[in-house]
């Protein structure tokens, strides 16, 4: 290295370590250009809102009940009736578990109507997992 400084020549080793660091802030450069043209873009949007729709919904459900039950609170999302749209099975704890199935139309509003039912209508329940156990889909 030493030769390489006293005859006038180029050390290889720091000539690469520059072309690198010149080759990492051209990147940067250009990322930092098309960021800063995508600011326009998010600095015009709102930020996201979260908005209650449940009871909107027809979805009227509550988990509760002692510490044994502090775990719990699933809900299951399935198609129970395979008409292509999701419904939900909610664990009540305490309380009975609830199916509600959904009636709602595309880009509109919510819509679940509660199946009352001594099959799924059950209490102690934690939590809720849907398996299609028979693969009949």
């Amino acid at each position: 290295m030493d030769e390489a400084r006293r005859s006038g020549g180029v050390n290889l080793g720091a000539a690469l370590g520059w072309v690198g660091a010149a080759a990492v802030l051209a990147v940067g450069v250009v990322l930092v250009i098309l960021t800063r043209s995508n600011d326009a873009d998010t600095a015009a949007m709102d930020p996201p809102r979260y908005i209650e729709e449940s009871a909107a919904a027809g979805i009227v459900h509550t988990y509760d009940g002692e510490f044994s039950f502090f775990v719990g609170g699933g809900v299951a999302v399935l198609d129970c009736d395979d008409d292509g749209k999701l419904d939900l099975y909610f664990a009540g704890g305490s309380n009975p578990a609830a199916l509600y199935r959904n009636h709602s139309t595309v880009g509109g509003a919510l819509s679940f109507d509660a199946i009352a039912s001594p099959i799924t209508d059950l209490t102690i329940v934690t939590g809720a997992y849907p398996l299609d156990v028979d693969a009949d889909g």
